[in-house]
């Protein structure tokens, strides 16, 4: 699990893409630990045009296995590197800092 955060919004992530979003004291999205499924969170999608195969940018919540999947987690960003057939999909998480 990797810790993300400014102060005012932070982040709880997995290397699956699995996690949950609070921004103060609220919870902006719904997460349970499961350290079996980890499967909870917010997920974007990628569709192949031609195929009409769709894939995750991690690796949950569709489980297939791409291609090629790397997770690199730094103090202030985490960034996914996901391989879907000839397309390489590359997303980062940036923590930036809070003006109070």
């Amino acid at each position: 699990m990797h810790v993300l955060g400014n102060g005012r919004l932070a982040t709880w992530i997995s290397d699956s893409g699995a996690g949950t979003l609070r921004w103060q004291d609220w919870n902006l999205t719904r997460w349970a630990a499961d350290p079996t499924r980890d499967d909870t969170g917010l997920w974007m999608y990628v569709r192949d045009e031609e195929t009409g195969a769709l894939a995750s940018v991690s690796r949950q919540p569709c489980g297939a296995a791409p291609d090629a999947v790397d997770v690199v987690f730094y103090p202030h960003l985490a960034e996914y590197s996901n391989e879907m057939r000839h397309t390489i999909i590359n997303l980062r998480l940036l923590a930036f800092r809070a003006k109070f």
